[in-house]
């Protein structure tokens, strides 16, 4: 094996385990914010969560964790699952 082949396979090792970090990583930031507006809603009416920016800023990043870990779901099984 030529040393830039096993370069390049190590690289794509290392990414694979960033992605899989990243799986998981954003899985716990999207369950932190649907929990956090959960609670919010104990303390908060309809009204002052329908004006309040953290509670809209929330349900914003938790819709786009959703999304990022399709796409890092999809990235990762490119490789096959390990």
């Amino acid at each position: 094996m030529k040393a830039n082949q096993i370069s390049a396979e190590r690289a794509e090792k290392q990414y694979r385990l960033k992605i899989a970090s990243l799986i998981g990583s954003v899985t716990h930031a999207q369950v932190l914010a649907d929990q956090a507006l959960e609670q919010a809603g104990f303390f908060m009416d309809e009204r002052e969560m329908e004006e309040s920016d953290i509670s809209r800023s929330l349900e914003n990043f938790s819709c786009v964790c959703d999304e990022v870990l399709k796409d890092l779901l999809n990235e990762y099984r490119k490789g096959g699952l390990e």
